[in-house]
């Protein structure tokens, strides 16, 4: 008998088709199609939010520079576990077997970080599967937040964090601390890494909120949480600091955006 093989990245494709099904009386409803009223409005609000994401990456920049994190990760110790945990998580993902191996944990975590979502949207979850061959959810609740969710919080990194922060209430966990920001940079690398490879792939969490307004709502909230994790890595980690730091880069921004728009009109 004849067996048809697949190729490692045909099962790429068909194990990372992660989606979410919301049943409605009792029948399975996908919207796929906009109507051109709602698509026109994602278009609208993904151009409003082009304005953040310049912030936010201007942000990023000045973090890095400023703090000289590049080039001096010897004297961060913390920046240097979470550049180390990214780099070696990166090194393994570009290896197509490492990748077959580590590609059914992030679908666990996709999967499950929508079912979260559910029900913090008051909403009940009737079916679970995640496995090697993909997996799916089946809610009778669906909305941007749980579809876009498992692209914005990094599953993994809050997991580590959570566990940091609670065990850190019955002991004192800083000597081990350089090691957990070795996790969170593996592990927001890993997050980031799958986000990226999917989104080609036509992923209906994307298209049925506008793919336009889902990819600069997925960069905000990605470059948001890096900004965070940069400023935690400093000595002194202050997050009012960074708040205001955040919204000056913001006012700094639309001040040069209407300086250079107001002498054309």
């Amino acid at each position: 008998m004849a067996v048809k093989r697949r190729s490692l990245k045909q099962n790429e494709l068909r194990m990372s088709r992660a989606r979410v099904v919301e049943i409605t009386d009792e029948e399975e409803y996908q919207e796929d199609m906009l109507p051109f009223w709602k698509l026109l409005l994602t278009i609208v609000l993904g151009c409003m939010l082009l304005f953040p994401c310049a912030a936010v990456t201007k942000m990023v920049v000045s973090q890095v520079v400023a703090n000289d994190i590049l080039w001096n990760l010897r004297g961060n110790e913390l920046a240097l576990f979470f550049a180390l945990g990214g780099i070696m998580t990166l090194g393994l993902l570009c290896i197509r077997f490492t990748r077959h191996i580590l590609l059914p944990l992030y679908v666990f975590g996709h999967e499950l970080t929508h079912a979260i979502f559910v029900f913090f949207c008051y909403g009940k979850v009737s079916a679970f599967n995640a496995s090697a061959d993909g997996g799916y959810i089946i809610a009778n609740r669906a909305n941007i937040l749980v579809s876009l969710s498992p692209y914005i919080f990094p599953f993994w990194t809050i997991a580590f964090a959570l566990i940091y922060g609670i065990t850190s209430i019955f002991t004192n966990l800083t000597p081990v601390l350089p090691y957990f920001f070795l996790l969170y940079g593996a592990s927001w690398c890993f997050n980031l890494f799958w986000t990226v490879w999917m989104i080609p792939l036509g992923q209906s969490d994307l298209s049925s909120n506008g793919t336009f307004f889902s990819l600069t709502l997925i960069y905000l909230a990605n470059f948001y949480g890096l900004s965070l994790l940069i400023e935690f890595t400093k000595i002194t980690p202050s997050f009012s600091t960074w708040f205001f730091e955040l919204m000056n880069m913001h006012s700094q921004l639309f001040e040069n955006l209407i300086s250079y728009i107001a002498p054309i009109l």
